[in-house]
């Protein structure tokens, strides 16, 4: 097995475009959606701490010895643009010098792991790791043109007071002359056009286990000519990079195992799905937030597409509802 995950303390002076999409930045809110290990650890972006931007990732455990694995849906999906050896690279800070953590940060091609490209850590001082710093890792591997790069994690602790907080992520194409990992530089950040509504007054509610979509008539703003969301979902431009997100508030109504199932339908189509589980006691309330990205495809831009949640365990009303979406691209 060939797992390789290098520390470097000091970066090049060398820089390249970072081809991760705007996510990545963490500087938005999210809340990441638990594959493994649920309730052992609460994983969200924050802007408490950070080593550039505005935000991190932060993985706080609530237990100890047990494996946790999340990932961010598709929002990670970003777009190789030429062929040939790319690097990703990425800045990690652990708060508890006693605490052994372990964390790996797999890379999918194409929505394909491979573990070769995995990059796997002790994030522990006997194995290299310094406390009160920074600490960056990098691994290399091949990707082609028109490629979808993803990311996943997983990671575990012996101490339940541990936190982690991740930052930093970048990705690029390699050359010659390029030494890694490289100084930090941003997503580029293209021409976004966005349109949203939102719904502060008045409550909708959710049948258990019926599709509802998302889409309601309310105050609306948008920055284009061309509004980007009405009656449906509608992209402008082909391999435009496009963001969908939806909040709303929960009332968290009795029974067991209540949560949302929220889905993006393409020509009738499930392209993305993401669930919010309702974990807080019976008539409390829990913020809802999901997030979608993808690039547009032929079929996107063709048919357009509808958010749609469906409440699984009981009815569940929602309020203070708003839609956003988001289109970057050179619409020159």
């Amino acid at each position: 097995m060939s797992i390789q995950g290098i520390l470097l303390q000091e970066q090049t002076a060398r820089s390249s475009e970072n081809l991760f999409n705007s996510f990545l930045t963490l500087d938005s809110p999210h809340t990441y959606s638990i594959s493994d290990g649920v309730g052992v650890a609460e994983i969200s972006n924050t802007d408490e701490f950070s080593l550039t931007g505005q935000g991190c990732m932060k993985v706080r455990f609530l237990t100890s010895g047990s494996n946790i694995a999340f990932n961010a849906q598709d929002n990670t999906n970003s777009l190789i643009k030429s062929t040939g050896l790319h690097y990703i690279q990425f800045a990690v800070y652990k708060n508890n010098p006693t605490a052994d953590v372990n964390l790996t940060v797999s890379v999918y091609i194409n929505d394909v792991f491979s573990e070769t490209r995995a990059v796997a850590q002790n994030l522990y001082n006997a194995s290299g790791f310094i406390d009160g710093n920074w600490n960056i890792y990098y691994q290399s591997f091949l990707a082609n043109e028109g490629d979808i790069v993803s990311l996943s994690w997983d990671c575990d602790s012996d101490d339940e007071t541990a936190i982690i907080y991740m930052d930093n992520f970048k990705l690029e194409r390699s050359n010659q002359n390029l030494i890694a990992p490289t100084l930090y530089s941003n997503p580029s950040f293209l021409p976004t056009k966005y349109t949203k509504v939102y719904d502060f007054d008045n409550d909708q509610v959710l049948d258990e286990d019926i599709g509802t979509n998302f889409i309601f008539s309310a105050t609306r703003e948008s920055n284009c000519g061309t509004i980007l969301l009405n009656t449906s979902i509608t992209p402008q431009k082909l391999n435009s990079f496009f963001e969908i997100q939806a909040n709303f508030l929960a009332e968290v109504p009795s029974g067991t195992n209540i949560h949302i199932d929220a889905v993006l339908l393409i020509n009738g189509i499930n392209y993305l799905g993401q669930t919010v589980y309702l974990n807080k006691p019976t008539d409390d309330f829990q913020y809802g937030n999901i997030t979608f990205s993808l690039p547009v495809n032929q079929e996107f831009l063709d048919n357009t597409g509808v958010v749609t949640l469906t409440a699984r365990g009981n009815n569940i009303t929602i309020s203070r509802r708003s839609l956003t979406v988001k289109e970057e691209s050179n619409f020159n």
